[in-house]
């Protein structure tokens, strides 16, 4: 009922039928934007599962995790995992309740190597980065990111959560995911669309920093 993509992007891919456009939806405020409704998409890539509750696109091809909660929440997806630790935990917590259906899942170490390129320090990379390393390395015609506000929102950290700390957890900081996420975008050929002012600003700042 598993599967292990093995890292091959061409193998990612064909599961997901080759999308032309992807929309990557990080947690963000940004990420419930009206104008995503109707922004047509192929492949729609997510993190972790709290957005399930509220049900905005919430049908997602592939979800970007490492705990149990997401693995159990959501049902039909395929899993991104960073570790070989998070493999065995979504291993453990899909063949304990078989009543979840099949899901396929990869290292996403093994498929994006820009995650290993970048220097993290003593860092690690958010699920919201390599999702969007991910969506890079398949290379879509077209790329709509939304919800990477990077803690800076005026609204809070998540819609509607005006009470949780709008701070990245100790292990990632904003300096080094906008970074990262800045390299991604230099190095994506397609058209880029950005939904959420923060990285839009902050993307455009950038281009102008280096002359795009």
């Amino acid at each position: 009922a598993m599967d292990s993509f093995g890292g091959r992007r061409s193998q990612l891919a064909a599961a997901l039928d080759r999308p032309t456009t992807i929309m990557c939806l990080g947690n963000g405020p940004s990420s419930e934007s009206p104008e995503l409704g109707d922004m047509p998409h192929d492949s729609l890539f997510r993190v972790n599962h709290s957005w399930l509750k509220r049900g905005f696109l919430a049908a997602p091809d592939v979800v970007f995790a490492g705990g149990r909660p997401s693995f159990k929440a959501v049902r039909r997806a395929i899993f991104g995992l960073q570790s070989e630790d998070a493999e065995a935990r979504f291993v453990a917590a899909r063949l304990v309740d078989p009543r979840l259906g099949p899901a396929g899942f990869f290292n996403v170490h093994e498929l994006a190597p820009a995650l290993a390129a970048f220097d993290w320090g003593h860092l690690r990379p958010t699920n919201g980065a390599t999702m969007i390393a991910t969506a890079v390395a398949l290379q879509p015609a077209r790329l709509i990111v939304a919800g990477i506000d990077l803690f800076q929102h005026p609204a809070g950290s998540y819609p509607g959560d005006a009470t949780t700390a709008n701070a990245y957890s100790p292990a990632h900081t904003r300096e080094s995911e906008l970074a990262f996420l800045l390299t991604l975008f230099r190095a994506y050929e397609g058209e880029l669309v950005i939904v959420g002012d923060i990285l839009a600003e902050a993307w455009g700042r950038h281009r102008a920093e280096i002359g795009r």
